[in-house]
């Protein structure tokens, strides 16, 4: 890297894009900008330039690149979901026809459960890329982040990754969404600039920037910096003095991935970024996170899992959740971990089958409420309407939208746990054994 960057242009810029610093992180609705376009009173700047204002071309120009860059995602998961799917079927076709040699039968079911894993994290990253709203900081650690949205969004493409985390980084104090959101446009850019293949680098470590070792304008101070680099074609040196103007992109369709808006989210995260490019060689992006005041080195690897026998019970469960499938295999579980288990469709009937069962022998010790039935009473509203009528019941809200804010402060709503789905049997005997009858 030293010697590219001696006989290379550096410079703050991006590969691909065509939008402002600044722009705000959240897209306005199709109806918004529509009204807008059509219905806002002409402006002193569009009476003396002829053209709309700038503030609307930011939206304009953000709405339609998260239309392309999720367009672009799309196709490489969903192949990425099919192989997925392809080893979970094959591998439990095999199980089953396996069913008189048990050690064959264990093998295919690690094999499938190991898919499912994926898939799990592949649908995580959907619903990362998905969420919008308030920015929501916390002392973060970036590691798994990174390498985890690097993966995803090379996922069905002909590029290869490798990716280097120093160990024991400190956290930052970011917004997971955001800085994943950073690592997306990235990642992506560095895609699109090699359609026949490559490789993207992707490294975070620790570093002190002071006056001799700078990054772009980021201040004095201990930081973690990131970089993506690819081995595309390059950025032309006289294009790099242009890259983050607006009205300017070199990709011969769209108007870019987001790297000004990325580059201005580092930027009210206290940190910056810069580029430099070597036309025939590649490009390496660089941004700087400060480490969090109260930074403390990360716990174990994110590889390093700890398998112990789930946790046996006893008590009675009431599992609310439409999806008929999903109740009976939670059902299942919790059976086979020792409770007795019932299952119902939405809030109005978990409250009416809970009601008739307190003050009997079958009065429920948990209630496992899915966070969202459409057409129906969800998991906020039944666990409100509950807790009215039973200050003493206790809930677990259950739901697939781990950023939602009952998943991520379950108390505030009322709720004495939380586990987001999917989930395993271990996972679901953790979140049941302090209500179980034996722990009392």
């Amino acid at each position: 890297m030293k010697a590219r960057e001696q006989e290379c242009t550096d410079g703050s810029a991006e590969h691909d894009e065509s939008k402002k610093d600044g722009v705000a992180a959240s897209e306005p609705s199709c109806d918004s900008l529509k009204t807008a376009t059509t219905q806002a009173p002409e402006t002193a700047e569009e009476r003396s330039t002829g053209q709309p204002p700038a503030k609307l071309v930011e939206y304009e120009l953000s709405y339609a690149q998260a239309l392309e860059s999720l367009g672009n995602l799309a196709a490489g998961v969903a192949h990425d979901f099919n192989n997925v799917l392809t080893v979970i079927q094959g591998n439990t076709s095999l199980a089953a026809a396996s069913i008189d040699q048990p050690e064959v039968v264990e093998k295919h079911l690690a094999a499938a459960n190991s898919a499912i894993e994926r898939a799990r994290a592949l649908a995580s990253q959907l619903l990362t890329f998905a969420r919008r709203g308030v920015p929501v900081k916390e002392d973060l650690d970036v590691s798994g982040l990174i390498s985890e949205t690097a993966h995803f969004t090379l996922s069905g493409s002909n590029v290869a990754i490798k990716v280097y985390i120093e160990p024991s980084l400190p956290l930052v104090h970011a917004d997971r969404n955001q800085i994943s959101q950073v690592v997306q446009n990235l990642v992506l850019n560095a895609r699109q600039a090699m359609p026949s293949g490559g490789t993207v680098t992707v490294t975070a470590r620790r570093q002190q920037l002071d006056g001799v070792r700078k990054l772009a304008d980021a201040i004095p101070g201990t930081y973690v910096v990131a970089t993506v680099e690819d081995t595309g074609a390059g950025i032309k040196a006289a294009d790099l003095a242009h890259i983050f103007d607006p009205s300017f992109t070199t990709k011969s369709i769209g108007h870019g991935l987001g790297l000004p808006i990325a580059r201005s989210i580092i930027r009210r995260h206290g940190g910056d970024m810069e580029i430099d490019s070597c036309p025939g060689v590649g490009t390496t992006v660089r941004f700087c996170l400060p480490v969090a005041s109260q930074s403390r080195p990360t716990g174990k690897p994110l590889e390093e899992s700890i398998h112990t026998a789930p946790l046996t019970g006893q008590g009675r469960v009431l599992v609310m959740d439409d999806e008929q499938t999903v109740a009976d295999v939670v059902c299942a579980m919790a059976k086979r971990l020792g409770y007795m288990a019932v299952a119902v469709p939405d809030g109005q009937t978990a409250l009416d089958v809970y009601a008739l069962a307190e003050g009997t022998p079958g009065a429920f010790d948990v209630v496992i409420m899915d966070l969202t039935v459409p057409g129906g009473m969800g998991g906020k509203e039944a666990v409100t309407r509950l807790l009215d009528r039973f200050p003493t019941a206790r809930a677990i809200v259950s739901s697939g939208y781990s950023e939602d804010a009952a998943m991520r402060d379950f108390s505030a709503y009322g709720f004495a746990g939380a586990i987001g789905k999917p989930y395993t049997m271990q996972e679901l005997s953790e979140a049941l054994h302090p209500f179980s009858r034996d722990t009392d």
